[in-house]
C-alpha cells in the first residue's frame, strides 16, 4: 500500500491536467476557507464531477505548488 500511495503521488506530480470548460458550479468558496475541510462530490456516472474538481485544483495552483495540493482517484 505504501509504494502505491508514493506511485500516485509520484505521477501526481508529473501529470498535466486537462483543458476544463467552464461550468455554472463554482466551488471557488472553496479556495478561501478559515479551517480546510474535505469535501465530498458526489453524482452520476459521467456528469462532469472529476473535471469540477480539475478546475478547482487550476485554481488553488495559481498560488500554491503540487505538494499542497494533491488529487487521488480512488478507483485506483
Amino acid at each position: 500500500m505504501e509504494t502505491l500511495i508514493k506511485t500516485l503521488l509520484y505521477e501526481w506530480k508529473e501529470r498535466q491536467l486537462p483543458e476544463v470548460a467552464p461550468r455554472e458550479n463554482d466551488l471557488g468558496k472553496y479556495l478561501n476557507q478559515k479551517v480546510p475541510k474535505i469535501t465530498a462530490i458526489t453524482g452520476f456516472r459521467r456528469v462532469g464531477k472529476t473535471y469540477l474538481v480539475f478546475d478547482l485544483i487550476k485554481k488553488w495552483l495559481t498560488d500554491k505548488n503540487r505538494e499542497q495540493v494533491v488529487y487521488i482517484n480512488f478507483e485506483d
